[in-house]
């Protein structure tokens, strides 16, 4: 668990910092963790807030700061000492982010709500369903 914990940290970067930054900011959710001995799936939603946080379940777990320069985030944490660090950026795009930290790399896929939304209505699944236990 700690493992993936470090993983959440390991977001965000980019070129420009008020682009990158914005990029970064939104809902993520850690779909592979990636270690020398093994691969993970972890499925974790993290978000990276507004004002540098970085919340799990509406719980700040760390603040967060983009460097453009070097292209990494560095992630600080009273709460989780294993959050603390740099996490280099491998890729940053509108829906993916890929951080490493110390040999562990992790892959994030960004949350679109307003598209969920859309295809949620689409789906003509909304209501009530019955069903019966034969």
């Amino acid at each position: 668990m700690k493992k993936e914990i470090i993983v959440i940290i390991m977001l965000v970067c980019g070129f420009s910092i008020n682009a990158q930054k914005s990029k970064i900011i939104g809902s993520w959710v850690i779909t592979k963790v990636e270690t020398p001995i093994k691969t993970q799936n972890p499925y974790l939603l993290i978000e990276f807030a507004k004002r540098s946080k970085m919340l799990m379940k509406g719980k700040e777990l760390a603040t967060w700061s983009y460097s453009k320069k070097k292209n990494e985030i560095l992630l600080k944490s009273d709460m989780e000492k294993d959050f603390n660090g740099v996490n280099k950026v491998l890729k940053l795009t509108d829906k993916e982010l890929v951080l490493e930290k110390e040999g562990v790399k992790a892959t994030y896929l960004k949350l679109d709500f307003d598209r969920i939304a859309k295809e949620n209505a689409a789906s003509n699944l909304m209501g009530e369903w019955k069903i019966e236990n034969e």
